[in-house]
């Protein structure tokens, strides 16, 4: 993590861990789910000061299937896929333009 990274975790950490203290009072069994940035830093904090689970999560397979769409100078909101796996260990099983697969997968059927 660079100085760019704790400057982030400085401006947002402090706002994550308000709603983690107000998920104690409300809803302690609640799972956290963290899309903020920088997630290790955000998860970490609130695992070590709070008594809520959370998972991090990313946004890198929305990011690189508008990168895709764009490389294939496909409309982002035309493009379908099927991914699985999380944050940046997912794999794309069919990445579609309206009627045509351009990644070949083995699991007959998967629904658009």
């Amino acid at each position: 993590m660079g100085p760019g990274g704790v400057f982030y975790f400085l401006r947002n950490g402090s706002e994550i861990m308000r709603i983690a203290q107000d998920m104690e009072e409300l809803c302690p069994n609640a799972l956290m789910l963290n899309y903020t940035n920088p997630m290790v830093m955000i998860c970490w904090a609130v695992e070590e000061l709070t008594s809520i689970r959370s998972v991090g999560l990313c946004h890198s397979v929305q990011g690189t299937a508008f990168q895709l769409a764009d490389y294939m100078w496909i409309p982002r909101e035309e493009l379908r896929y099927w991914t699985a796996g999380i944050n940046h260990m997912a794999w794309y099983l069919k990445l579609v333009d309206p009627g045509v697969n351009k990644v070949p997968y083995f699991y007959h059927d998967v629904h658009e």
